[in-house]
């Protein structure tokens, strides 16, 4: 496995000794509370009303207070440090990876957290259990695509705190931020749909993700709800990469689609090979549609796709694990962060297929 985390910096003073917490007073006196008051309000407790939290924030920048991480770490018992867990893959097969640890850093230094990184390709030795057991991390954030190694189904079942980015695919007792699927396929799939088209073909995620479920599930509800018949010759599976998405495009050109929906940008741009090399164009001959938004800059010509926002989903999933921390017996919490469809060159014009059979 490896294990990657960033250090942390402690505040010093000119000699090069940690720097004491005594300013707190001052921080304090200026903005008219007490010590303690002061002191849960820059610490983030909820306990705290939020015009207070805005006069010790206020006064504390005023002086250029900074606190002591590790004198606020003892007196609260925690390290200001959070956990993220994802698949090593995911940072070599698909931007995704590399945007959302990007997104959950920026949310965490935001927050005065630090982050530790676990990209994971088997299970933890006894060196990263301890971390996970012993306090070094207050919560952890697990990417749905490393579910399925029982360690880390240890780690949601153990003490830690832990927010799941993406459903699970057999529990509803985890907090969840996910982005909203099901209401993305239907944008892209109504989109084709109002250009005129009825032979929309999708490439699917794998099943047993609750993302390529989810979407596959939403792309025949809205063929239905348009009176248009779900064609399984026009059903593909791939699993987000490239190359699943030329294959699969492949398969689907035998049955003549006038569009296609591909669950990620990545196999959309394996389509878009498949296309090319069967003497056929996008728009022209083939629209094409994605999901993510990270791919499709690249694209030739330009990926219309559903693009999420992982800085907001990165950000929530920030906030709801420093609030599953300070209160941890609330129930478990669901956060769905919306999407947009983003209309590009690839899914250009209108088609008639009045006379199609």
């Amino acid at each position: 496995m490896t294990t990657m985390c960033e250090q942390i910096a402690l505040g010093s003073d000119a000699s090069g000794g940690v720097r004491t917490d005594m300013t707190l007073d001052r921080v304090a006196e200026r903005s008219g509370v007490s010590r303690a008051t002061a002191s849960r309000a820059l610490n983030g407790d909820a306990r705290v009303s939020d015009d207070t939290r805005a006069r010790v924030l206020a006064a504390a920048a005023a002086i250029g207070y900074r606190p002591n991480r590790a004198a606020r770490s003892l007196a609260n018992g925690r390290s200001s440090i959070l956990g993220l867990v994802m698949p090593s893959g995911q940072l070599v097969a698909d931007p995704y990876g590399a945007e959302m640890i990007n997104s959950v850093a920026i949310a965490a230094s935001s927050h005065d957290q630090q982050l530790m990184l676990w990209l994971t390709h088997e299970g933890p030795d006894d060196s990263v259990d301890a971390i996970f057991r012993n306090g070094l991390v207050d919560g952890v954030i697990v990417s749905a695509p490393a579910l399925g190694d029982d360690w880390i189904e240890d780690v949601i079942d153990g003490p830690l705190p832990t927010v799941l980015i993406g459903r699970h695919p057999h529990r509803s007792d985890i907090n969840v931020v996910d982005v909203d699927n099901a209401g993305g396929a239907r944008l892209a799939v109504t989109h084709l749909i109002e250009r005129g088209h009825r032979r929309i073909a999708t490439i699917c995620g794998p099943m047993e993700r609750t993302d390529g479920r989810s979407r596959y599930e939403s792309y025949a509800e809205t063929l239905r709800d348009h009176g248009i018949e779900v064609d399984e010759r026009l059903i593909a599976q791939g699993d987000y990469t490239p190359d699943s998405g030329l294959a699969a495009m492949v398969r689907l050109l035998r049955h003549e689609p006038t569009a296609v929906f591909a669950a990620n940008d990545q196999m959309a741009l394996g389509a878009y090979e498949a296309i090319e090399v069967a003497g056929l164009r996008v728009p022209d001959d083939i629209a094409v549609v994605g999901f993510d938004g990270f791919s499709s800059r690249t694209a030739d010509p330009p990926l219309t796709t559903v693009r999420q926002d992982l800085s907001e989903l990165g950000g929530r999933a920030v906030e709801l694990l420093l609030q599953t921390i300070t209160t941890p017996d609330e129930p478990p919490t669901e956060v769905i962060v919306p999407v947009e469809l983003v209309v590009r060159s690839s899914s250009a014009g209108t088609r008639n297929e009045a006379t199609t059979t």
